[in-house]
């Protein structure tokens, strides 16, 4: 924490708060009547109860529901910070949201609320502090060099696709092993362009509406929803409980002269197995689309994720690697990597010469920035997403009704997501989430329906299909945080909550 002391004494009405402005809520404490809120670097003791407004409802603490309305701030963004000496310091929330703490009486400013400090600013006994420190699931991780690339992109007057997006697609192309990187401005955009450049689909220049794709029904929709977008025909098949990938043994069952292609999702940050996967695509004369959303920094006996089909990354916010945003297609096709480029821009590779049906899929110039500088740090963090996740298997181990995830041999895991099997069910998973919750500490599932049981997919008529694995996954999967911002005392946390919570 900050010592601002000093500061403190000389503040007044008149003082610029902008200090405070900028900075996230990630902790909040109650300690009886009175409430810390911290601000990053910074803490508030609020000496007073204070009003706390969301959805332009009001509520002071300690009343019915303001601890609710004090939780729901967490992860909340400070827009201004207001002291009126008489009345409040009030902090703006950039989602709309305040909170209020009321000054009484002619106490001084420095004796009714303590910014930073130490512990001599402490009013009560430590002990007395209950801690709800939340344990977030996912938290990118954004530091100085990030924020100058940045900076610097959205000064240099082009902020649509130009050189800072080639150069992060060069430099992703050499990390992944391909000939050709082509930035878009999402994962779903990767999925849905390289179905099209293929020539997938009645959406696509030599397509048919008779084209079939087949896709694990494990996953998240957009990997299903990109066909249909693309206007072909969706076959599911079931995944592998060890590994939750798709079952490369189903997909011979499911191939007919009409099958495209298939999408191998690597899910959670672990390769399916693309060995196998690969060369029923090719004795069958289909494509291979890599969905390495989860995946970044993933690899089977030595070979990217990304690499061996097309692949199809996700860049957004909390995935290994963030542009807030973006996406990315892999492919050694020369004529795949040239039509893709034209797809995602409106269909032209000439400037307002259309050629067929394309979209704006475009990367913007900070959203490149940002992705040259998460790139050089990706294999570090993945090594601590790493760490984190083999202490939380050992820590697990044989832990009564949970099945702890596998690191495949020959597999190089990037655990985007450490995910859990709750194996009484979809009620015991549901109560070990709100013990979790009630420690603090997020969780969430990925994902409670397989995809063909999604409404959508119930009104084409392609829920029927009984695909038992990808049915038991949903009911007892949970993801717990494994990304690279925790501590160590953070994974011994977590570890210790589901262990007494599965007691």
């Amino acid at each position: 924490m900050i010592n601002l002391a000093d500061t403190l004494e000389r503040m007044s009405a008149d003082d610029d708060l902008t200090l405070l402005q900028s900075l996230e809520i990630d902790q909040i404490w109650f300690v009886r009547d009175h409430v810390r809120i911290g601000l990053s670097d910074y803490w508030i003791d609020c000496l007073d109860g204070p009003i706390v407004t969301v959805g332009g409802v009001p509520h002071r603490f300690p009343e019915l529901g303001s601890h609710e309305a004090l939780w729901s701030l967490i992860d909340k963004t400070v827009a201004f910070a207001t002291l009126d000496e008489t009345k409040a310091l009030k902090l703006e929330l950039t989602d709309g949201s305040s909170i209020e703490v009321p000054l009484d009486g002619d106490l001084p400013f420095s004796e009714r609320i303590v910014i930073g400090g130490g512990p001599e600013k402490i009013i009560w006994p430590i002990d007395a502090v209950a801690s709800v420190r939340r344990i977030k699931l996912a938290h990118p991780l954004i530091e100085e060099d990030e924020l100058r690339a940045v900076a610097l992109a959205l000064s240099s007057g082009q902020l649509a696709q130009g050189p800072r997006v080639a150069a992060f697609e060069a430099e992703f192309a050499a990390y992944v092993g391909v000939k050709h990187a082509v930035a878009v401005n999402s994962g779903t955009a990767a999925l849905h362009v390289a179905l099209l450049a293929h020539g997938i689909g009645s959406m696509s220049r030599g397509g048919s509406p008779d084209d079939e794709v087949i896709v694990p029904a494990f996953s998240f929709a957009a990997t299903a929803n990109c066909a249909l977008q693309a206007g072909a025909r969706l076959v599911f098949v079931d995944v592998r409980e060890h590994d939750f990938n798709i079952d490369t043994d189903a997909i011979a069952a499911a191939i007919t002269p009409r099958t495209r292609a298939v999408i191998g999702v690597h899910l959670y940050g672990q390769m399916c197995d693309t060995d196998a996967l690969s060369a029923t695509c090719e004795r069958n004369g289909i494509a291979l689309i890599e969905d390495a959303a989860q995946a970044v920094g993933s690899t089977l006996n030595g070979r990217n994720a990304g690499s061996i089909g097309a692949g199809c990354f996700s860049f957004y916010a909390t995935k290994n690697l963030t542009t807030g945003e973006g996406g990315m297609l892999t492919t050694n096709d020369d004529a795949i990597a040239e039509r893709a480029r034209t797809l995602r821009s409106q269909g032209e590779r000439t400037r307002y010469v259309t050629e067929e049906l394309g979209w704006n899929y475009r990367m913007t110039e900070p959203a490149a920035a940002l992705g040259s500088v998460q790139l050089r740090k990706l294999d570090a963090q993945n090594e601590r997403r790493r760490a984190n996740a083999a202490r939380l298997n050992d820590l697990l181990r044989n832990v009564g009704g949970i099945a702890t995830p596998t690191d495949l041999d020959g597999r190089h895991h990037v655990w985007h997501q450490y995910t859990i099997r709750v194996t009484a069910g979809r009620e015991a998973r549901g109560a070990m989430q709100a013990g979790l919750r009630e420690k603090g500490i997020e969780s969430a599932v990925f994902y409670p329906t397989p995809i063909h049981k999604q409404p959508l997919y119930q009104r084409l008529g392609l829920g029927g299909a009984e695909l038992p694995v990808a049915q038991r996954l949903s009911d007892e999967v949970l993801s717990l945080p494994v990304h690279p911002g925790l501590s160590d005392q953070d994974i011994e946390s977590i570890a210790a909550a589901v262990r007494e919570i599965a007691r």
